[in-house]
């Protein structure tokens, strides 16, 4: 295939007619288009790929990204990308700070009557502030202080 003998719903290869080598499926194929690859070694057109970045090949670099993935460093330079990478990462606090919260406070407020039964009523109210705390982590985003009578 190339750029003038494109897969596409009409193209011999994608219908299904009986063809004694079973070529097609009938449903059209993927209606891929092929990057133009006329162009000098050190260059490939890849404008009929919508909002692609053409960049000749001794220019570009390949970095890591925000989530581990592979980006061209001209993308994470992007508001698009710069946009991407904040929500991930605020994504990734957010499961840290509730699996902190898992770790740090559910078990200790479950402990039960009979730890309970053992606290003043000060310190109660105290870990019951720390709880609310701890619950509102993350929309705060501050991790509370542990009384210092935890242990």
């Amino acid at each position: 295939y190339n750029i003038e003998n494109q897969y596409g719903p009409t193209h011999p290869d994608a219908i299904s007619d009986g063809d004694p080598q079973g070529k097609g499926t009938g449903h059209g194929g993927h209606n891929a288009w092929l990057p133009d690859c006329t162009k000098p070694n050190n260059m490939i057109d890849y404008s009929n790929f919508e909002n692609a970045i053409s960049i000749e090949n001794d220019k570009y670099k390949i970095v890591n990204g925000y989530n581990g993935a592979l980006f061209l460093e001209e993308y994470t330079k992007t508001e698009e990308y710069k946009k991407k990478e904040e929500e991930w990462l605020n994504k990734q606090r957010l499961k840290q700070l509730r699996q902190q919260r898992e770790e740090e406070c559910f078990s200790i407020v479950n402990r039960g009557y009979p730890y309970y039964n053992q606290l003043s009523e000060e310190q109660v109210m105290e870990l019951e502030a720390w709880y609310k705390e701890w619950l509102a982590v993350t929309e705060t985003m501050k991790i509370p202080e542990k009384p210092k009578w935890i242990k």
